[in-house]
């Protein structure tokens, strides 16, 4: 469990989703690169597949609120930024590049009973919301499409 402020400064409580919702940790590395806004991008045009999916779509990166602010207003992301600046979410998880201290570019699902059920570590920046979600279907969390 975490409890973090988002950048509009709304607390974010891991444990308030278990028993309601799947959640997914998003952890990318730097704002405004190519890899993380394609990340961050296929993340949000998906965001009501995941909302249909009674998921939650968290991304946490180690960069100030006012950086992640502006790149959340330039790709329109409606999903909670979180600015991790002590590492603190980043460590817990396992989502730290120990050589830059910058966030790894990875995903985390957990299930509504609060169990990590998914950790990508091979992130395709630009199916990375299809790519989870097929995940997902592959271990039953959700259904098969129709």
């Amino acid at each position: 469990d975490f409890i973090a402020k988002d950048i509009d400064g709304k607390t974010i409580k891991l444990s308030n989703f278990i028993g309601k919702k799947y959640a997914l940790l998003t952890f990318f590395p730097r704002s405004f690169t190519c890899s993380c806004t394609q990340q961050i991008t296929s993340l949000a045009q998906n965001q009501s597949d995941f909302a249909d999916n009674d998921m939650e779509v968290i991304a946490v990166s180690v960069e100030l609120a006012d950086v992640q602010t502006a790149f959340a207003k330039s790709l329109g992301v409606k999903f909670p930024l979180i600015p991790d600046t002590l590492r603190n979410i980043c460590i817990l998880y396992g989502a730290i590049n120990n050589n830059t201290g910058l966030a790894s570019p990875e995903s985390i699902v957990i299930d509504k009973k609060g169990i990590v059920r998914i950790i990508d570590r091979d992130v395709h920046t630009e199916t990375h919301a299809s790519d989870i979600l097929t995940k997902m279907r592959e271990i039953g969390l959700i259904k098969q499409q129709t």
